[in-house]
Protein backbone atom coordinates (compact mmCIF):
# COMPACT_ATOMS: atom_id res chain seq x y z
CA UNK A 1 0.00 0.00 0.00
CA UNK A 2 2.67 2.48 0.91
CA UNK A 3 4.59 1.71 -2.42
CA UNK A 4 1.51 2.25 -4.47
CA UNK A 5 1.02 5.88 -2.67
CA UNK A 6 4.80 6.81 -3.10
CA UNK A 7 4.08 5.71 -6.87
CA UNK A 8 1.50 7.64 -7.23
CA UNK A 9 2.95 10.78 -5.82
CA UNK A 10 5.94 10.97 -7.62
CA UNK A 11 3.72 10.69 -10.52
CA UNK A 12 2.10 13.58 -9.51
CA UNK A 13 5.51 15.36 -8.38
CA UNK A 14 6.45 14.76 -12.13
CA UNK A 15 3.91 15.82 -13.85
CA UNK A 16 4.00 18.91 -11.89
CA UNK A 17 7.32 19.56 -13.04
CA UNK A 18 6.52 18.68 -16.53
CA UNK A 19 3.28 21.21 -16.56
CA UNK A 20 5.61 24.11 -15.03
CA UNK A 21 8.63 23.55 -17.52
CA UNK A 22 6.76 23.26 -20.57
CA UNK A 23 4.85 26.59 -19.00
CA UNK A 24 7.71 28.49 -18.66
CA UNK A 25 9.36 27.32 -21.82
CA UNK A 26 6.32 29.08 -23.76
CA UNK A 27 6.22 31.53 -21.81
CA UNK A 28 10.40 31.87 -23.17
CA UNK A 29 9.26 31.29 -26.45
CA UNK A 30 6.47 34.33 -26.15
CA UNK A 31 9.35 36.77 -24.87
CA UNK A 32 11.61 35.50 -28.21
CA UNK A 33 9.06 35.87 -29.96
CA UNK A 34 8.57 39.83 -28.88
CA UNK A 35 11.91 40.85 -29.15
Amino acid sequence: MAQENKRNLLTEKYARMMKYTLHWSMLILNTDFHL
